[in-house]
């Protein structure tokens, strides 16, 4: 998933500056459309989380991530594109609680700290060939491309993750046999 919707880091700036003619003020507001999101998305996931389950908010986080990434790649306007980053930023908001309520529901309590360790290396390797390689993308294509990939990719994740939950036993499942 990070390797797909980190692209959007990398063309950010891009899509305001060069697709949207937004300038830096655009960015501005793009970048604080998300983080609004950010804190609104973990507000609704507390509301949320015993009903639907950690997988299920887990799943649906990515995929609204992608949804919005993809919007925002093909927003016409900046408004268009702010809102498009608030859902983004949303959705990363409630993949995160999700993501952690599955490792911490997971894992043997003795080797929380490792699995946390673990489970959080593999996205700061994704970031780091995202970033090397996000701007070679956007010099040969456009932003508006970079984004659709990173949505359409990150909402290929979100299946996949629906896939993965919901067709592997739990570790419950597993200790009853």
């Amino acid at each position: 998933m990070t390797l797909f919707v980190a692209l959007d880091n990398v063309g950010l700036i891009f899509l305001a500056r060069q697709s949207l003619r937004a300038g830096a003020a655009g960015y501005g507001v793009l970048l604080s459309a998300y983080g609004v999101g950010m804190i609104v998305g973990p507000l609704l996931v507390l509301r949320l989380l015993r009903r639907l389950g950690a997988g299920r908010v887990y799943w649906m986080g990515v995929a609204i991530m992608g949804l919005a990434t993809l919007a925002c790649g093909l927003a016409p306007t900046l408004a268009v594109a702010a809102l498009g980053e608030f859902v983004v930023g949303v959705g990363n908001g409630a993949e995160s609680i999700g993501y952690d309520t599955l490792l911490q529901r997971a894992a043997p309590s003795a080797m929380l700290g490792r699995v946390l360790g673990a489970a959080y290396s593999a996205p700061y390797v994704a970031l780091l060939i995202t970033y090397s390689l996000g701007g070679l993308l956007l010099q040969v294509t456009s932003p508006r491309i970079v984004f659709t990939l990173a949505g359409a990719g990150t909402f290929a994740t979100a299946l996949l993750l629906c896939c993965l939950l919901y067709t592997s036993p739990s570790p419950r499942d597993r200790q009853k046999s």
